[in-house]
Formats: structure tokens, sequence, C-alpha cells
């Protein structure tokens, strides 16, 4: 009987290390994400996030169009 378990364990540790050893040579688990997440800015008239791509800047403050940074350049002149 002891000779039964001892055989159990040994064949478990020699699965479990293949498979560790199998895992490591297949690489990162999970690889970073490659399509190249964008970063997002708030329109600092309205507050929708946009792209910063995509964003009209004036300076540091990023817009979600020219519209918005036009009302927020009349705004700042009344």
């Amino acid at each position: 009987m002891m000779a039964y378990i001892v055989r159990l364990i040994i064949i478990f540790v020699v699965v479990w290390a293949a498979f560790r050893l199998w895992r490591a040579l297949q690489g990162p688990a999970r690889p970073g994400f490659q399509g190249g997440a964008k970063a997002l800015v708030r329109c600092a008239h309205c507050g929708t996030y946009v792209p910063r791509n995509e964003a009209v800047m004036v300076g540091e403050e990023p817009y979600c169009s020219p519209e918005h940074r036009d009302a927020a350049k009349k705004g700042a002149e009344q």
C-alpha cells in the first residue's frame, strides 16, 4: 500500500514538472495587447473623452471638435 502511494506521488510530481516546463517553453501566458491602446483625453468644454490623436489641442487643453474649441475661446473672451 505504501509503495502505491509513493508511486502516485512520483507520477504526480513528474506530470506537474512536465506541465510547468511545457508552459515555460510556450512563452508568456497572456501577451500584452498588440493593437496599441489609445490614450483618452477629456474635452475642456463638454467633458467628452476622445482619443488623444483625434483631439483638437490648444496648448495643453484638449477639445473634442473645432466647434468646442471656438466656443471655449468665445466664452473666455466674454
